[in-house]
């Protein structure tokens, strides 16, 4: 009799499932110094990227014949808005570098599964692209924008906004929702103190009266709540880029200010309850990993479990 087992007869051990901490996205269990390097380097990159590229565009500004600084241009300028996205776009570098100058991956940045996950991503945006549409026919209806303007200059920058807005919403998702969160998470376990550290920078990080500084604390904690359900910044950084691609549509085309300082009410009213509305889709469409709902995968235990377990 042959003691020799075969491959085949071999029992299929399942993956232990790791507890709640295990796969919560903000936690990343480590020795905190390294926690702490990555926060300083964060801070300095950050820093770095975007007073860097703010001398290469005034430099650029010059050249072109354009005003030496940003602040010369006005705010519902096309140029100041494609300078302003590029300085931000410019900055994503800046998280991924300090996950890796601090020990770990930068793709532990995306997900608890150490990737992106385009199923997370599709089914959000093309949520987010109905909404925002509706949104706008509502907005059209109600006279609420300008005539139209079609120009070759706005339509340029329409194609620019293309391709610099999921770079900008990427980038504030990755510091925001990604970096910080899991900074503050190897301290704590708690999801609400982890993501709200991060909350307040976001929302001064806007420039609008207080009912619209409301409206970006609202986006800032439902992108949370997606983050945390979701276990990665795909589903939020789909919402942003897409409602931030039709305010710059909106820009384009002159019908609209994205950049104006003074909310109205209602406008700041129906914002909200789209993001809510959005938001509350987007979790009923896309399955859960953070929070415990609907499990995950068996190869996302086995990366988050190896994540915690690292250090």
């Amino acid at each position: 009799m042959s003691l020799t087992t075969t491959p085949h007869s071999v029992p299929d051990v399942p993956v232990p499932g790791p507890s709640h901490g295990d796969v919560a996205f903000h936690r990343v269990e480590r020795p905190r110094w390294r926690a702490t390097v990555e926060l300083v380097v964060l801070v300095v990159l950050y820093l770095a990227f975007s007073f860097g590229t703010l001398l290469l565009l005034a430099f650029t500004g010059v050249a072109l014949g354009l005003p030496e600084t940003i602040m010369e241009l006005e705010g519902t300028d096309l140029d100041a808005n494609v300078l302003m996205l590029v300085s931000l776009a410019m900055t994503c570098a800046a998280p991924l570098l300090a996950a890796r100058i601090s020990g770990r991956h930068p793709s532990e940045l995306l997900s608890v599964s150490g990737r992106l996950r385009w199923r997370h991503a599709l089914a959000p945006a093309l949520i987010a692209v109905a909404g925002y549409s509706f949104s706008t026919l509502i907005h059209a209806a109600a006279g609420a924008y300008d005539s139209p303007s079609v120009t070759g200059r706005g339509l340029a920058f329409i194609a620019l906004c293309a391709f610099l807005v999921p770079l900008q919403s990427a980038t504030e998702e990755l510091i925001f929702r990604a970096a910080i969160p899991q900074i503050v998470g190897t301290w704590v376990r708690s999801p609400i103190i982890a993501y709200g550290a991060a909350v307040p920078f976001f929302v001064i990080g806007h420039d609008y009266n207080w009912i619209g500084l409301a409206g970006i604390l609202v986006f800032a904690v439902c992108a949370a709540v997606l983050t945390h359900a979701t276990g990665g910044i795909e589903a939020s950084t789909a919402l942003h880029t897409i409602g931030n691609f039709f305010a710059f549509v909106g820009l384009g085309l002159g019908i609209a200010d994205p950049s104006r300082f003074d909310v109205s009410p209602t406008s700041a009213f129906f914002d909200i309850a789209m993001t809510v509305a959005l938001t509350a889709a987007i979790l009923w469409a896309v399955p859960l990993r953070g929070i415990g709902l609907g499990g995950a995968s068996r190869s996302e235990c086995a990366y988050a479990t190896n994540r915690t377990r690292r250090g």
